[in-house]
């Protein structure tokens, strides 16, 4: 069967393949559906009543998702609001620089659903971020006394609600805004990371045991392992056994190598690999090859699974 026979004749291929123009699809409609509100913390049983002209009320918090782009806070506006608010962003109630201001006009509001929004700039790394806002009143508020409300102080675990700065007992209530774009290139971002990562797990638990492997299949006539899984599996304890015994070698002369002495493993064990399969010798048609007669197999799914499973534990 040929390479390109596959696509006719493995239906689980084809499965793949659906299920990947599926996520796609799925991403995009996603993606289209405008602003994603995320409600951190809506419990509003109680009212401030402090003038913004005098006293600035604030919240910190952790932000969930990247893309931050928007804080809307419940207030009771009164009829015919007129003036200005103004929101200051910062890293944390002791910052004395914004990270972003945010003023709105008070004129045409309606108080409806209560809740006013705050525009921001999105941020595309405020990911897991801790963050703290102050709202006041701007110059032209002529009635600085707008009701604010707040919550318990168990109703948000991660921040408080502050008043002029200091922390006080209760939770702002307030909601989120993220750009959904954003948030999808943060997930393919982090997942690209956790590729990354198991790249380099596979690299350090693999490549000193099969080299190992390799080692012993010089001295012997028979092949020792007859399926690469297999030989990765062995190679992974092998590699484990060579590490603990470098380690405790190293530390009873008194070293401590930490992670040189890994790389320096993998580095070795992966030249060795490079001078043995003299991979400056390979062409595309042995490696066309190769991969034909795995594709071939019966077992290509079940390694395909295999595979795809320990790498996503690697990752994690």
């Amino acid at each position: 069967m040929r390479l390109t026979t596959i696509f006719f004749k493995r239906s689980l291929l084809w499965g793949f393949i659906f299920s990947g123009v599926i996520v796609v699809a799925a991403a995009v409609f996603w993606v289209s559906r405008g602003d994603w509100i995320y409600p951190e913390q809506i419990n509003a049983e109680h009212v401030l009543n402090e003038n913004l002209l005098e006293t600035t009320v604030g919240q910190s918090f952790v932000s969930r998702q990247a893309g931050l782009q928007a804080v809307e806070v419940k207030l009771n506006l009164p009829d015919n609001p007129s003036g200005s608010l103004i929101l200051h962003l910062r890293e944390s109630p002791d910052a004395a620089v914004d990270i972003q201001q945010s003023a709105i006009s008070l004129s045409g509001l309606s108080n409806q659903s209560g809740w006013v929004r705050f525009p921001l700039e999105p941020l595309s790394d405020s990911h897991s971020r801790y963050y703290y806002f102050f709202i006041e009143g701007g110059d032209d508020l002529a009635d600085g006394r707008i009701p604010i409300h707040y919550g318990w102080p168990d109703s948000y675990s991660d921040g408080s609600l502050y008043l002029n700065d200091q922390p006080q007992e209760g939770q702002l209530t307030f909601r989120l805004s993220y750009n959904r774009p954003a948030m999808l290139f943060d997930l393919a971002a982090g997942i690209m990371a956790s590729l990354a990562r198991g790249t380099l797990a596979v690299l350090v638990f693999t490549l000193p045991g099969w080299a190992f492997i390799l080692l012993f299949q010089l001295k012997s006539s028979r092949a020792i392992i007859r399926h690469w899984l297999e030989g990765a599996s062995v190679a992974v304890g092998l590699s484990l056994v060579l590490y603990l015994f470098l380690f405790l070698w190293a530390g009873w002369i008194g070293l401590r190598p930490g992670k040189i002495l890994v790389w320096a493993v993998v580095i070795v064990s992966g030249v060795f690999l490079v001078w043995h399969y003299r991979l400056w010798r390979l062409r595309w048609g042995r490696i066309k090859s190769g991969f034909q007669s795995w594709a071939d197999s019966d077992t290509v799914w079940a390694d395909s699974a295999l595979t795809f499973v320990l790498f996503v534990a690697a990752a994690g």
